[in-house]
């Protein structure tokens, strides 16, 4: 017969209480001011709750009622506790308004972690200097209104993972002869420890016409050891992984470009840009023993840490309409051994360009997104499976001497082509150009003229998600590194009334 009526009662809550005493000195000596800050931070958060499943009622209108419940399953109970402490100390100095210096310090301690472990040191120290403040060179560039450099190094730290992992966890299961049972949860690991990453950065900021035009270029080099992973694990363990620290060393590195102009300004009259760009670069520097490990196919020493390996595809044969792919190692059958480097997930450059005009009452904001970037499409396996294809499948081969990027379709799985065919989804032939340019947002605005001390009125319409173009990518480039619901287009209008 089925369950019957099911209705599922629970609750949680979080508590969490903070207390970040600081102390603040200054003092200033000629031109020179410094600043030096020492403070803490101790937190506690508490987290409970209890959820079951109620089941087999008679009647729905009885399912608000736990009494009138058949009985009950799936009951679980919740509880953690996270407690975090910090000391931190920081010393600023500016002198004669052009010099900068700022140096920190802190000792961060964490629950998350095991005994000996619970402890992190790190530290931080920038410098900087406003050039454009020395008499010596506003005299020769009197159309530089503003410059600086910097450059700045430290360690941060990163604890954010589940509570007691490095503790043996046990989940209650099935009731055995009228007992409760327990299974294991998880395997404990007690010397995981806080991942580190290493930041280094140097910058060049200028303005121009009075700061009317604002150029701000970055370079950055972040480096993280020990990052906190769940291992993977073999499935014969009776688990699919640990928390561990992986004994890597990731850099991810590039340059931000950023520019800010008043193209136009007048009393009647307003015309503004911005606009950003970064070109970032992910790179594994060091991975002791990568071979030994389980994630010897998946990375690979100097490449980026979201790299795709498949089959390299070759085209299709004129002749026969297959689909041709390198064998690597000479044997005639394509497997693993055959897998090369076909892309990876990390985007290449991205970044936007905004602008905003104002004209009386009247305000529009355009802003428009770019990202180069590579991308998984759909699987070109013409004649495999009993739906729907995209129309590229008509380009594929048909006769003879075709010259095509499209391999014959076969419905026979029994056939040479069909197994090729099946590779494609592994190979670099699903992996293609997923660039992009986006009009992201519009909003336009309308204040109406105020009457006396009447209200004031403003009339508006957002947009958002407009118009995309794509160097052919077929379907939503946003989503060609993972899966999800495609950004929506969406249209907003309202009137907004202030008293």
């Amino acid at each position: 017969f089925g369950e019957l009526n099911s209705a599922v009662f629970g609750n949680s809550s979080t508590g969490t209480l903070i207390i970040e005493p600081q102390l603040l000195y200054q003092q200033s000596l000629g031109g020179v001011a410094a600043t030096m800050l020492v403070g803490g931070s101790w937190q506690s958060s508490r987290t409970e709750g209890m959820q079951l499943r109620a089941i087999n009622y008679s009647n729905e209108s009885l399912m608000k009622s736990m009494s009138a419940a058949g009985g009950f399953e799936a009951v679980q109970n919740r509880y953690s506790e996270y407690r975090y402490a910090s000391i931190f100390g920081r010393l600023q100095v500016e002198g004669w308004k052009k010099y900068l210096l700022t140096a920190s310090i802190r000792r961060d301690g964490s629950s998350r972690f095991g005994p000996q472990r619970q402890w992190g040191h790190f530290g931080a120290v920038g410098a900087g200097w406003i050039f454009s403040e020395e008499k010596w060179l506003a005299d020769r560039l009197p159309w530089l209104s503003y410059g600086k450099l910097r450059g700045s190094w430290g360690t941060v730290g990163n604890d954010q993972i589940a509570d007691y992992g490095y503790l043996p966890a046990y989940n209650t299961s099935t009731v055995y002869f009228g007992m409760a049972t327990l299974t294991p949860a998880r395997i404990a690991n007690p010397v995981y420890s806080w991942e580190v990453t290493a930041k280094l950065e140097a910058a060049l900021e200028l303005g121009f016409l009075q700061d009317r035009l604002l150029f701000n270029a970055a370079w950055y080099r972040h480096r993280s050891g020990n990052q906190l992973v769940q291992h993977p694990l073999p499935s014969q363990t009776g688990f699919s992984s640990y928390q561990a620290n992986l004994p890597a060393l990731v850099q991810n590195r590039g340059f931000e470009l950023e520019l800010r102009a008043d193209l136009f300004r007048n009393k009647a009259f307003d015309w503004r840009i911005t606009a950003n760009l970064t070109l970032p670069q992910n790179k594994l520097i060091r991975f002791p023993g990568l071979e030994n490990t389980s994630y010897a196919s998946r990375l690979v020493l100097g490449e980026d840490i979201s790299i795709q390996k498949g089959y390299r595809f070759l085209g299709v044969h004129p002749a026969n309409g297959m689909a041709l792919f390198e064998d690597l190692d000479k044997n005639g059958i394509y497997n693993t051994q055959d897998y090369v480097v076909i892309g990876n997930n990390s985007p290449q450059a991205y970044g936007g360009l905004g602008h905003t005009f104002q004209y009386k009452n009247f305000s529009l904001d355009l802003f428009f997104q770019a990202v180069k970037q590579q991308g998984l499409t759909t699987t070109l396996s013409p004649g495999a499976g009993m739906y729907n294809r995209l129309d590229v499948v008509m380009k594929r081969w048909t006769a003879p001497g075709e010259q095509t990027s499209i391999p014959r379709a076969a419905a026979a799985s029994t056939s040479a082509a069909y197994v090729a065919n099946a590779l494609l989804s592994s190979s670099s032939a699903a992996f293609t150009d997923a660039s992009y340019l986006r009009f992201k947002n519009l909003a336009f605005s309308y204040q109406l003229p105020q009457i006396k001390n009447l209200a004031q009125v403003r009339l508006y319409v957002q947009g958002q998600n407009l118009a995309t173009l794509t160097s052919g990518y077929r379907l939503d480039p946003e989503l060609a590194l993972g899966s999800g619901i495609p950004p929506l287009q969406s249209w907003l209008g309202g009137i907004q009334i202030t008293f």
